[in-house]
């Protein structure tokens, strides 16, 4: 870790190791899927004249039996290990900004070492209703940066990433696996909605609620790859735990970082879109500005692409993105 540390930030080995220690993460939500700690590394320079303390977070599969059975069958710490790891390296070469942590030690079965983004300044919002329209936007800048990488990297070696992946790292968290945790996370959250429609909502016409309970216990079948339009890398766990942000010295949003790439799939990227919008903004916002919102992703999106000197037409239209809007 030191050594990858170093050779990413100085020209030689200017720094010897002195001592470490790992402190546990106390929140219980930091870690439902994952042990997670802090790795502290105090270094010296080679003539002993300067100290520095490097910090770093580390991910490692839960402790906790059940919790790491839901892991094994998901396969989420496998996940995320492949995102940060050798398959998609290359990926995210293409990436412009910092969107992503940077990693620097992964290994499928045991752990994944990542920068500690709250050295740097960055941290979650503080607001519990939400992200007001500033950090929205910057939450989308990052969002289609790593929808452009995984686009330009499929672009670049002529096939899709389903034709390289195995099936397992592309598969979403919601699936009509029967003995996948997914499944039944699907199953039990549509009982507990259907419950609160029957009791607070049973004016509304019968056919509407019908409906709307088949879309809730099937679910899982509309987070699968589109068969029609371009698919990605989708985070699909976008809520605002799991975007970092950092402010200036006045306090003003400036850029966003999207972490726990643990139960991401593979769709077209307006599903992230719309879960980031909806799952982190209110109705007036929405109301006020999705439009705009909207366009702001895509012109992103399509700037990205065009940095790379690919024409994004090339990639993916406008008439095919607004196409995989309506069907997602």
């Amino acid at each position: 870790i030191l050594q990858t540390y170093i050779d990413d930030n100085y020209n030689d080995n200017y720094y010897k190791l002195l001592d470490y220690s790992t402190q546990y993460a106390n929140d219980a939500s930091v870690g439902l899927m994952s042990s997670v700690s802090t790795l502290k590394i105090r270094v010296s320079s080679i003539d002993g004249r300067q100290n520095k303390e490097l910090r770093f977070f580390i991910k490692c599969p839960p402790i906790n039996d059940f919790q790491l059975n839901l892991v094994e069958k998901s396969c989420c710490f496998k996940k995320e290990s492949a995102f940060f790891g050798k398959l998609f390296s290359e990926m995210r070469s293409y990436l412009l900004y910092k969107s992503i942590p940077k990693c620097y030690l992964q290994d499928c079965e045991s752990m994944i070492v990542l920068e500690d983004l709250s050295v740097n300044g960055y941290r979650n919002s503080t607001d519990p209703l939400g992200i007001d329209l500033k950090h929205t936007y910057v939450s989308l800048k990052a969002l289609a940066d790593i929808h452009a990488a995984s686009l330009l990297y499929e672009h670049k070696i002529g096939k899709t990433l389903d034709e390289i992946c195995p099936v397992e790292i592309l598969r979403p968290w919601f699936n009509d696996i029967k003995n996948n945790p997914g499944y039944f996370d699907n199953r039990a959250a549509a009982k507990l909605i259907c419950k609160i429609i029957d009791k607070y909502f049973p004016f509304y016409p019968s056919n509407t609620i019908k409906i709307t309970k088949e879309f809730l216990f099937n679910f899982s079948k509309h987070m699968q790859k589109s068969k029609k339009y371009r698919n990605v890398i989708t985070h699909q766990d976008l809520w605002c735990n799991n975007i970092m942000f950092k402010y200036d010295n006045d306090g003003n949003v400036e850029e966003a970082v999207i972490i726990d790439f643990q139960m991401y799939g593979y769709n077209p990227p307006t599903l992230d879109l719309l879960i980031l919008i909806y799952c982190n903004t209110d109705k007036e916002i929405r109301d006020d500005n999705m439009n705009n919102l909207i366009e702001y992703y895509y012109n992103c999106l399509i700037k990205n692409i065009s940095k790379h000197n690919v024409n994004p037409d090339d990639i993916i239209t406008i008439e095919q993105f607004y196409g995989s809007m309506e069907e997602t």
